[in-house]
């Protein structure tokens, strides 16, 4: 068996593997750059957001937020969490 012989069906066993990646990587890679090009919303068309809050005596509630502007506070109490 020659070299490039081997190479060549060293290549073609691992297209299957390489298509899939490329699909799983590029497409929401792809999708991402699409969605930064247009206005829309990730989370319903209200601009209700749900909220979660952790207070001071340590009770957690989730809750929505009809004016969105506890999102940050959302990120952080999620990420701790």
């Amino acid at each position: 068996m020659s070299g490039t012989w081997m190479t060549t069906r060293a290549w073609l066993l691992m297209l299957p593997l390489l298509v899939v990646m490329i699909a799983v990587i590029g497409w929401p890679l792809v999708d991402t750059v699409g969605l930064s090009f247009t206005d829309a919303r990730l989370v319903g068309t209200t601009g209700a957001t749900l909220t979660a809050t952790l207070s001071v005596t340590g009770q957690y509630s989730i809750g929505v937020d009809p004016q969105g502007a506890n999102t940050g506070g959302i990120t952080l109490t999620l990420s701790l969490l």
